[in-house]
């Protein structure tokens, strides 16, 4: 008779390997644990993360993220899926360290609350989680997805801005040296070519930061798929950025050729579009070309990571979810619950008081000025120009020029910005040198309204004078607040706050500074026209704020 306690015919008798899957229990679970823990990191970041998709959106060099964020899960889950079994927990200090660095950010983050600092703040969260799950080689395996990633966070201090300035001025610079080639009578002004009859603006003509994002992301993307290393993707980046500038003098030079051969004009309209969409597809197809040349030229790919020894897997298994995790996600949590009533908050106020740009102010309504105010006279009667720039997200500007004796001003009104802007920025992108700058306040109709007065200087003989203030969608005067604030204020400034603003400025040239008496009298119109503007323009906000309060 078989003794009870031996195995019967039907089950057989147990072997190495199932040994081994006693001693050693399935993966499965864990990991999936794990996943929990990351999602619910992650989970943390979303109300901040919201509102900095919503800003991200307003700027039409971004719209893009979408497809970004939809390359970055198609790498991660590729590179994770095909990464050796079973992973390598890396060191917790560092893992740890990342964590903490990310609760430090999220916390200022959701005090000030800054979408841009909850933006970065999961970056130092991603790279401690993925440290823990699978140290060093899975952070190496999974970093081209933290790059593409990369591509939709906006750059600090609005050096985005500078750059594009610095695009559209290479641009300018490039063309007018081809219009000479072509013998095309032509005179350019900062971002400005004219030709007879005609004046043609960079910033109209020129895609700037759109053209370079969205490419530089789709060419991580194909890189970092074709399994590409890093110095690959580096280079092709920068080989791309001159084919983008490349093609922008190329669209410029040909399109002011056009029009002053044969009246044809490709900058505007829909062949403005045609024309941008044919760009962008060839720069697109120059990505795919590049890696045929590296195929033909036989560039190496990366290599997959080699799976661990076989003596890791019980160590790899053995490391859990840590104590110092547990405490992180606990604080995550707490700050998650903060963000919620501070979002609620912020988005009602947003209802109460903020409105897009065109429900204050009309793109495609002229703003009529007198013909004369205190003795200054319009050149040119009727309707202001109206001009369009392209960058910043879309910049719409009315434009008046004012004479008295020898003197002649040019007056804009640009709309609508996110934030406060510094027009200073743009002239010194421009190659303006900034000699001197006074902040000035005037008691009027409006309040006090504080203005900056700006010297500049060009070339060595080119002067100019240069006035402006910014008013927000709430009609507070900015130039003064920002000055006075305070690094934590000016850091809300430039990275939390999301006010759309308008901008007033007045500009003279000349060779020679302004005497002091044509600094006074041009100050003291200054002063008449920006509050005859800011007459027109606060009724309108305040009717805006009343309707989007009235209409939730």
């Amino acid at each position: 008779m078989a003794n009870s306690n031996s195995p019967s015919m039907d089950t057989p008798p147990p072997t190495s390997a199932s040994t081994a899957n006693i001693s050693n229990p399935p993966i499965k679970r864990p990991f999936n644990r794990r996943f929990a823990v990351v999602g619910l990191t992650l989970l943390c970041f979303t109300p901040l993360w919201w509102n900095y998709f919503g800003n991200l959106w307003s700027r039409e060099a971004y719209q893009f993220f979408p497809l970004a964020l939809a390359g970055v899960a198609l790498l991660l889950f590729r590179e994770y899926e095909e990464y050796p079994r079973p992973l390598e927990p890396g060191s917790n200090w560092i893992a740890g360290g990342c964590i903490f660095l990310s609760i430090l950010m999220l916390t200022a983050a959701t005090w000030l609350w800054s979408p841009w600092v909850g933006a970065v703040s999961v970056l130092p969260a991603l790279a401690g989680l993925v440290w823990w799950l699978g140290g060093w080689r899975l952070f190496r395996a999974l970093f081209p997805a933290g790059m593409l990633f990369l591509t939709i966070i906006l750059p600090p201090l609005k050096l985005d801005e500078v750059f594009t300035l610095k695009l559209q001025n290479l641009s300018t610079i490039g063309s007018s040296w081809a219009l000479k080639v072509l013998s095309v009578t032509h005179q350019m002004y900062g971002n400005v070519i004219e030709i007879p009859g005609h004046k043609l603006l960079v910033e109209e003509a020129c895609s700037g930061m759109k053209s370079v994002l969205f490419t530089a992301a789709a060419c991580i993307f194909y890189m970092s798929w074709r399994r590409r290393g890093l110095v690959v993707i580096l280079l092709s980046m920068v080989l791309l950025l001159g084919v983008v500038m490349l093609g922008n003098l190329v669209r410029i030079t040909s399109g002011a050729w056009l029009e002053y051969s044969y009246n044809i004009n490709i900058l505007s309209g829909a062949r403005h579009e045609t024309v941008g969409m044919i760009m962008l597809a060839s720069y697109l197809g120059f990505i795919l070309l590049l890696n045929v040349i590296y195929e033909k030229a036989g560039v190496p790919v990366t290599s997959k990571p080699s799976p661990p020894a076989a003596g890791l897997a019980s160590t790899a298994l053995g490391v859990f979810i840590p104590f110092w995790l547990r405490g992180a996600l606990v604080l995550f949590g707490i700050l998650f619950l903060i963000q919620i009533p501070r979002g609620l908050h912020y988005s009602d106020n947003d209802q109460a008081v903020a409105t897009s740009p065109a429900s204050a102010l009309k793109n495609d309504t002229p703003i009529n000025l007198p013909d004369e105010i205190n003795s200054w006279w319009r050149l040119q009667s009727g309707p202001p120009s109206m001009l369009k720039v392209e960058a910043f997200g879309g910049i719409n500007s009315q434009v008046w020029q004012y004479r008295k004796g020898r003197l002649v001003a040019t007056i804009s009104l640009d709309y609508p910005f996110m934030g406060y802007h510094d027009v200073q920025i743009c002239y010194t992108s421009n190659g303006w040198q900034i000699a001197g700058q006074t902040l000035r306040s005037v008691e009027g109709e409006s309040g006090d309204s504080p203005y900056r007065e700006v010297t500049l200087k060009r070339d060595g003989f080119r002067e100019a004078t240069l006035w402006f203030s910014t008013i927000d969608e709430k009609g507070k005067w900015m130039e003064g607040n920002y000055a006075k604030s305070g690094i934590l204020e000016r850091f809300r400034h430039q990275f939390g706050e999301t006010t759309t603003t308008y901008r007033m400025q007045m500009i003279i040239h000349g060779t020679e500074p302004l005497s002091e008496t044509d600094l006074k009298v041009a100050r003291s119109f200054y002063e008449h026209i920006r509050e005859h503007l800011a007459d027109y323009l606060l009724p309108k906000l305040k009717a805006s704020a009343t309707t989007v309060a009235g209409n939730p």
